[in-house]
């Protein structure tokens, strides 16, 4: 699973299990199964879409 994050200023991406509990667990649960995760940060313009680097994924949940 890729999350494309078109902002260059973050520095992870966060499942927010607490705004969305359901996609919290689905995304648990895919984990477990064996589904990769990765998120990248791009450089997005009207000539397309431009990797500049992985980002860690944070899987924080409500009671972290």
């Amino acid at each position: 699973m890729f999350y494309i994050i078109q902002r260059e200023d973050c520095l992870s991406y966060t499942i927010c299990h607490d705004l969305d509990p359901t996609y919290g667990r689905k995304f648990d649960l895919a984990l477990k199964s064996g589904v990769e995760f990765y998120a990248l940060k791009c450089h997005v313009n009207i000539e397309g879409i431009f990797s500049i680097h992985r980002v860690e994924i944070e899987n924080r949940k409500s009671n972290d």
